[in-house]
């Protein structure tokens, strides 16, 4: 069964999920739902927890020598439109991203090990997310997985001056068998337009550049890459199984 929220011009949604991957059968053993948080963890050695606000993601799973196929979700989810005034014509949005977490047990998506991933989506007309597939509809602005440690992910928007947009930020943490992936303190989202100006969404939140981080480690990151095509693919066989 497929999970995913309604479009509309702004909304935040989380799930935190334990699931029991039988080939070709996905079975859901415990789920929680909600728009600012949840945590799943009526099993022993396996937990998984999540949180979202505008502007700020935070999603941990955790395994500890559970069976391979045993799996922790946490995913994280905020969207906010923009109508920015103040001149006529063609603008762009800088776009900052900071990212800052742990995975102990580092493994590849569908796969043992704990995994973490973000994205972040651009639409002209109100997003809607799939928590199953881990998309939302819109373009893919920034893709990135096999995330670990501190990260900054910088983007130009372009945009016309009072035309609305929409932008949804989406963070996942997986563990499958044994391992950790804590994002719970991360990401954080900002955003200014010409002139270094914050602006503010339709939620009425007001977005500041978000702070630099350090340079990600070697061969910690993978952007828009094949391993987060295999996340898409895992993703889409838990869906289509349910």
């Amino acid at each position: 069964m497929s999970s995913p929220t309604v479009a509309q011009s702004h909304f935040t949604a989380v799930r935190a999920q334990i699931d029991l991957d039988e080939v070709p059968v996905v079975k859901v053993i415990e789920t929680w739902k909600d728009p600012f948080f949840a945590e799943v963890g009526g099993l022993p050695g396996i937990y998984a927890k999540a949180r979202a606000s505008y502007g700020n993601n935070g999603a941990f799973a955790a395994a500890d020598h559970q069976p391979v196929n045993l799996g922790a979700y946490a995913e994280s989810i905020w969207s906010d439109s923009f109508n920015i005034t103040g001149a006529v014509g063609a603008g762009s949005l800088a776009i900052s991203v900071a990212v800052n977490g742990t995975v102990d047990g580092n493994g590849q998506p569908g796969g043992p090990g704990s995994n973490a991933f973000y994205q972040l989506f651009v639409s002209d007309s109100p997003i809607s997310c799939d928590f199953d597939l881990a998309l939302c509809t819109g373009t893919r602005l920034i893709v990135a997985d096999g995330i670990s440690g501190s990260h900054q992910f910088d983007a130009e928007l372009p945009f016309t001056y009072g035309t609305t947009f929409y932008v949804a930020s989406y963070l996942g943490a997986e563990v499958l068998g044994n391992g950790v992936a804590d994002f719970y303190h991360s990401a954080h989202f900002g955003a200014t337009a010409a002139g270094n100006v914050s602006v503010t969404g339709s939620s009425g939140f007001t977005y500041a550049l978000a702070a630099s981080v350090p340079e990600p480690t070697d061969g910690a990151l993978l952007l828009a890459g094949l391993t987060s095509l295999a996340l898409l693919r895992r993703r889409a066989t838990r869906a289509q199984s349910r």
